[in-house]
């Protein structure tokens, strides 16, 4: 994106709490602001499969309501 002095792009990753802090943690880091790719998160919702195993963290919750917003509800209650 800097090569082409691009300022945003949209992101989609993976819906566990590393994947969300991914985006995060590159917004607060780079002058580039990446946004959630909201209809690949929602579709992921829809039809993805809950992997056995995450292990939920307090702040797990915040990263999710910072992070999509729109989608945050449906992933904290994964």
């Amino acid at each position: 994106m800097r090569e082409y002095a691009g300022v945003g792009a949209h992101y989609f990753g993976d819906l566990d709490p590393r994947g969300v802090l991914i985006a995060l943690r590159f917004n607060r880091a780079s002058g580039i602001q990446l946004d959630p790719a909201l209809n690949l998160y929602r579709m992921s919702l829809e039809i993805g499969t809950r992997r056995e195993g995450v292990i939920p963290f307090a702040e797990d919750g915040a990263a999710a309501w910072e992070w999509i917003p729109l989608c945050a509800a449906e992933l904290v209650a994964l």
